[in-house]
């Protein structure tokens, strides 16, 4: 029968991918030979950033290209030396308080002999994709940010200061309904309602992190090992928590084939 842990730490291994600030693959590439400005927007979710690691896939010649991680007209930090892997750039920023969109942007000097090979990806998990020349493109840069954590199985036990959030804690909000198909009367169809509980200060940050929520759900319904579909169910309205906190709670249908082995 139904694992509950299973299904949870399924389904946000998947999730994270779409909101936390990463592309991980880097089967395509973006090169300074071709562009002399390549700008990735990311939104970090999180008051604090310790680094940034960026995918270079190879480096050529005398180079002149330099990383800058921007926080509105803020730099925090720069970085103008590579190596092939990922690099990881310092960052140690622990006021974001806005928590507005952030950029990783590339400055490099047009050359085909002194350039810089960067990792990046046409798969849009991730929602923002990158603008080379300042000009929008299909592709997303490979990169990831290490912030504080988002998605949560269980509510954290420890207390939660205001600049930790937001925070998504998923449940299981149901009992299962089971239903015995045609197939065999060995093979069953569990349905179960997951639940995410999104808290935040800002009625628009619950608003972004509903719509990745959802457009995870809409893309991968059908492609999470052990899961058959992912629909949509209820959706509840942005209540007040307590003065300074605010909560939504969006769910999902999750249909999944088990072999009844009692």
């Amino acid at each position: 029968m139904l694992k509950y842990d299973w299904i949870k730490d399924t389904v946000n291994t998947v999730l994270k991918d779409y909101i936390y600030p990463r592309n991980l693959h880097y089967e395509s590439s973006i090169s300074t030979s071709q562009y002399s400005t390549i700008e990735q927007v990311f939104y970090p979710f999180s008051s604090t950033i310790s680094d940034c690691l960026i995918y270079v896939k190879d480096t050529v010649g005398n180079y002149a290209c330099t990383i800058n991680i921007l926080y509105g007209d803020k730099t925090l930090a720069t970085q103008s030396t590579f190596n092939i892997g990922w690099n990881t750039i310092s960052v140690n920023k622990g006021d974001l308080v806005t928590k507005k969109e952030c950029k990783i942007q590339i400055v490099a000097s047009k050359d085909t002999v002194n350039y810089v090979v960067f990792g990046a990806s046409t798969i849009d998990k991730y929602y923002w994709s990158a603008t080379l020349d300042n000009n929008s493109s299909s592709l997303r840069l490979a990169f990831s940010i290490g912030i504080n954590e988002i998605i949560y199985d269980v509510f954290p036990k420890v207390g939660i200061t205001l600049d930790k959030y937001p925070i998504v804690v998923s449940d299981l909000s149901s009992r299962p309904r089971v239903n015995f198909p045609y197939i065999s009367s060995k093979v069953l169809e569990e349905v179960v309602t997951l639940t995410y509980s999104i808290y935040s200060q800002y009625t628009d940050e619950i608003d972004l992190l509903g719509k990745l929520i959802e457009r995870c759900m809409f893309k991968e319904n059908r492609n999470i090992s052990g899961i058959y579909v992912i629909s949509p169910g209820p959706i509840g309205a942005i209540s007040r928590m307590r003065e300074d906190l605010l909560m939504r709670q969006i769910s999902f249908n999750i249909r999944m084939y088990i072999r009844d082995t009692e």
